[in-house]
């Protein structure tokens, strides 16, 4: 039988597809040879659809017509955390993480929509208490700054997470340590996890300059983060070793181009070492809160950190300027001058864009052998969550089935896009990166001090210009406003709970 010209082509076109086959079958062993290990990007997302902990229990529901209306922040830097309003609008991986994020999470819910509304300012607003209290709010989300979101909390204006029917608040992506210093007699009132990529962004971390290790002779600390030995007493003999006063004027300032073995600020170091200790300003047993600051280990731990700080080379940012000292503050570090410095983990790229590639990450050390682990404070200006009070039955549940699957699924897809493009992309030479930036997402610490404006609840902050840095003397001055400060709060947790 002769062969069609169909035919022909046929066998053509089979052999054609064969033979690109083989080339893309050897075009991949290449590219498996020159590609790394498989990325933790990878890795996060074969473990969230294998571990039953990233996975979220909800019905099977349809809120077609339904709108989740929230407001946020007036700050687009902190409403992009939350919501991206169109692809377009997307300016990096992440904001297109977190856009599909939320569109995943709309088409599975049955296409609800997101209204999106500004608050009045971007870390001090309350602007929708008076609406909540007179019973007309129709918000179902206020995302804001975290001690703006605990004034609407001590005015009884939002409702108990608990009360939420399809939020699982023992689930990873819910932040644990948050919980345990928030939640009283099972009444949590503001809350935060992987819904949110800035709250691992605001956690304290710390950046040391390889270039100058490498120019000292100094091993890199990862050993000793790993292996659990990277103490205050290792840090502080390390940052001895850089200490030149390059311009020989006698006055060591690191924008003058001095090398400098620590720089930081009064909002993270002198914080931060407190909580290095394995303590809190402030106790929650589940009953009630306490103050659990003044301690002999306490004084002690302040006492020798400011005492480091009157080395020369050690130097405190005390005027907060975000236009003039925080540059300042950056370039020292990014100039090649400073040995270490702590930030914020998402200052990282401010490091980034003033010309810094040369850099590693560690966590803040421990104070000493006997902590746990390396705990970071997460600075209150992160995004926090509340749901305004007064909501009906049907709507809680739709507000914490929104919110349950927009948590989950930001621990399985937009948290690994925020660790892949702040570490992997831009720390590629450290294989360490990932499992560096796992304990200090683990240690994070909030501190109900903190974040419920307590009179002590940020001592190292206080004592930056307090006379003679003295701890006993502040805290003296302090101590009575501070009880009373607990005690309102344990009042307010015992009202509500009898509601």
């Amino acid at each position: 039988m002769k062969t069609t010209v169909f035919t022909r082509f046929l066998l053509l076109l089979l052999a054609f597809c064969m033979m690109l086959a083989v080339f893309a079958s050897c075009a991949e062993e290449e590219l498996d040879e020159a590609l790394p290990e498989e990325s933790s990007e990878t890795e996060a997302t074969e473990e969230s659809t294998e571990n039953p902990d990233y996975i979220e229990d909800l019905p099977d529901v349809n809120y077609a017509g339904y709108t989740f209306k929230m407001q946020l922040r007036d700050n687009d830097f902190f409403i992009k955390d939350m919501y991206v309003s169109s692809y377009a609008e997307a300016g990096s991986e992440v904001d297109r993480a977190v856009f599909a994020r939320n569109e995943d999470v709309a088409e599975r819910l049955g296409g609800i929509e997101y209204l999106m509304v500004r608050s009045s300012d971007s870390n001090n607003d309350t602007s929708l208490m008076s609406s909540i209290l007179a019973g007309s709010c129709d918000f179902d989300l206020i995302i804001n700054h975290g001690h703006s979101m605990t004034n609407y909390a001590q005015q009884a204006a939002l409702e108990n997470f608990y009360d939420l029917p399809y939020l699982d608040l023992t689930k990873h992506y819910w932040d644990q340590n948050l919980i345990a210093d928030f939640a009283m007699k099972e009444q949590l009132y503001v809350l935060s996890g992987d819904i949110s990529y800035l709250l691992l962004g605001h956690t304290d971390s710390m950046v040391f300059n390889k270039g100058l290790f490498d120019d000292l002779g100094l091993e890199y600390p990862y050993e000793d983060v790993v292996n659990n030995k990277w103490t205050f007493e290792v840090f502080s003999q390390l940052i001895k070793k850089s200490n030149s006063d390059v311009n020989s004027n006698g006055v060591m300032l690191p924008e003058d181009g001095d090398f400098m073995g620590y720089v930081t600020d009064k909002f993270c170091g002198p914080n931060n070492v407190l909580y290095s200790g394995g303590s809190k300003v402030s106790k929650n047993d589940g009953e009630s809160f306490s103050l659990t600051l003044y301690t002999d280990r306490h004084v002690t731990i302040l006492q020798k950190f400011f005492e480091m700080m009157e080395q020369d080379n050690c130097f405190i940012y005390t005027n907060w300027n975000y236009s003039t000292e925080l540059v300042k503050f950056r370039n020292t570090f990014a100039n090649g001058n400073v040995l270490f410095m702590d930030l914020r983990t998402y200052e990282i790229e401010d490091i980034i864009r003033a010309g810094m590639l040369d850099y590693g990450v560690v966590p803040w050390p421990k104070w000493d052998d006997s902590v746990d682990r390396y705990y970071s404070w997460v600075d209150a200006g992160c995004n926090m969550m509340g749901v305004p009070m007064g909501k009906t039955e049907e709507r809680l549940e739709f507000i914490s089935v929104v919110l349950e699957a927009l948590c989950a699924e930001g621990s399985r897809s937009v948290m690994p896009m925020y660790y892949e493009t702040i570490l992997k992309l831009k720390l590629s030479q450290d294989p360490q990166s990932h499992e560096i930036m796992d304990m200090i997402k683990a240690g994070r610490v909030y501190d109900m001090a903190s974040y419920w404006r307590s009179p002590v609840g940020m001592p190292g902050y206080s004592l930056v210009n307090w006379s003679g840095h003295n701890f006993t003397t502040w805290w003296e001055t302090n101590r009575t406003p501070a009880e009373n400060h607990v005690k309102e709060l344990n009042d307010l947790f015992e009202r509500l709970g009898n509601k």
